[in-house]
Formats: structure tokens, sequence, C-alpha cells
């Protein structure tokens, strides 16, 4: 480890390393497998060689939004999350072993929407984790990890493995697939929109859903608003979702996106009601986005 023995022998190794990735291959940017802050310093002399030789290359390290003096030193932090919603911080791959590094995207990623001020990202495995690399039973398990974090501002980096061809798996080509499938029509209500950052796990004011089989997001774009309704295990329900206070009084129009469908939108005094019916549902995402403006 850096800095435990005397001299600069793993010092110049590494940093030699780090010279002819960027020379040779001319990356745009490293991400770096894991942030230390203990005295090793392999992650702050790998920092100041990169930042004072290359400065250009984009520079994160994996478990850096788990550390806040990072946050103005990197161009973005990261850390993983291997499921959406967990019981036990634990990877499968190594029976025992515990982490906080292997931790719920669900939770995180709100978390980070409400604290965050930086650039952040979660990376997830495609497989069940780096040493299990056979699918998740539900595919779409990694649609809503990826959904979750988006909607919460945040970059998604999908892990993805290879044969000793350097072929990447094909049972991993196809979750990729029905990622891209599912996210292309998608595109512009997560890169265009804005998160808000309230607090906790839930916008204030909406209500009508139950927190076990669903989780909402809320987001800006443009005048407009956007709701994302996560849908945690692919359940379909009758949903009444209702909108209570000021920040949701305003609104005229209802929309399921991506197609822009109008959907019904009642009001209730103070409250907006809007009935979801199952066969509407998005077993991954339901966007809703509300506007202002009455004229199409």
């Amino acid at each position: 480890m850096l800095g435990l023995v005397p001299g600069r022998t793993y010092e110049d190794y590494l940093c030699g390393q780090f010279k002819e990735l960027v020379e040779q291959y001319a990356p745009d940017g490293l991400w770096l497998d894991w942030y230390s802050p203990w005295p090793d310093r392999s992650s702050s002399e790998s920092l100041k060689f990169l930042r004072r030789n290359y400065p250009k290359v984009v520079v994160t390290f994996n478990n850096s939004n788990t550390f806040p003096q990072t946050y103005s030193k990197l161009n973005y932090t990261s850390s993983e999350a291997h499921d959406l919603r967990g019981s036990k911080d634990r990877s499968p791959g190594l029976p025992g072993l515990v982490t906080a590094m292997n931790s719920y995207c669900w939770r995180d990623a709100n978390r980070f929407r409400a604290g965050f001020s930086h650039p952040w990202e979660l990376i997830s495995p495609c497989g069940k984790d780096w040493q299990v690399v056979s699918l998740r039973e539900d595919t779409n398990e990694l649609l809503r990890m990826t959904a979750s974090t988006l909607a919460c501002g945040g970059k998604h980096l999908i892990g993805a493995a290879t044969g000793l061809d350097g072929a990447v798996l094909p049972e991993h080509v196809r979750q990729l697939l029905l990622l891209g499938q599912w996210y292309r029509p998608r595109h512009e209500f997560f890169v265009n929109a804005e998160p808000i950052a309230y607090a906790g796990d839930c916008p204030p004011g909406v209500s009508g859903f139950s927190k076990k089989d669903f989780g909402v997001v809320a987001s800006r774009l443009g005048e407009d608003r956007l709701l994302h309704l996560i849908n945690f295990s692919g359940k379909s329900a009758q949903i009444q979702l209702r909108l209570d206070g000021g920040e949701w009084g305003g609104w005229h129009k209802a929309y399921l996106e991506p197609g822009h469908r109008e959907l019904a939108l009642e009001k209730s005094g103070d409250s907006l009601l809007i009935p979801l019916c199952p066969c509407i549902l998005d077993p991954v995402d339901t966007i809703i986005r509300l506007t202002i403006n009455v004229k199409e």
C-alpha cells in the first residue's frame, strides 16, 4: 500500500501506470476503484498526479460519495448500488461480507438528490453482483434502479461482464438491450429535467399510493412538473394519486409520458386527483407530466 514503506517505489509505479494509460490511450476520463482517505495515500497521490499532469481528464473514485472531502475535488462522485431496495448490505458473491458500498439505489438516490449540489453517480453490476454474473430474476429491477437514479439527478453506470475472449456475456447483452429499449423514448424526461431538492423519499403533498409497492420522484421540466412513479415490483394496481398543497394547486393538465396521453385531472378543494388504472401503469416507471398552460 502506498506510503507504508520508505521511498516512492509504489508511488512512482502507480504514476507510471497513469502516464501510460493517458498518453497511449487518451481516455476522456478515469474511474478509479476506490477512494481511500487512510494513510496509504493512494487516492491523494493519484488525484494530485492526474490533476497536475492531465487536468482535462475527468476523474472520479468509487465510494467517493461517502466522503465529503471529495466533493470539490472530483468531477463527480461515485458509489455502488447493487439492489433497488433491500434488507441488508450484503454481497451475494462473498457470503458473510457486509459492506456499505453495496447499497440500495432508491435510498441513496433520494439521499443524494436532497443533499448533493455536485454531480454524482451510482454504479450497478449488470448481473446480481460482480462475482455472480447471472441476471436478477426480474430483469426490470436494473431498469428501476436506473430510473430512480436518473430521476433524482444522478448518472447510472452499468458494469457488464466479459468472457476470457473479451466479448460481453450474451445474457448481459440482453439486459443492456432491454435497458436501452426502455430508456430511448424516455431520454428527454431525464436529461432535460431538473430534480427538486425536497427532503425525504417522497415529494411533499403527494399521496394515494402504497409506499411498499411504489415510490415517487418529482422534477422540473421547463415550466412543467414530472412525477416518476417507480414501480418497485412491477405490480398493477388502481391508484388515485393525490396532490395537496401550494406546490400542486396551479396545474391544469396531466399527461402520461412518453406519448403525451392526456389523463383525467380532478380538482377537490385545494387538492388534485389523478386516477391511474392498472392498464397504464408502467412496470418500471410511470411518468406523469403536469402543465400550467392549457393551450396545446
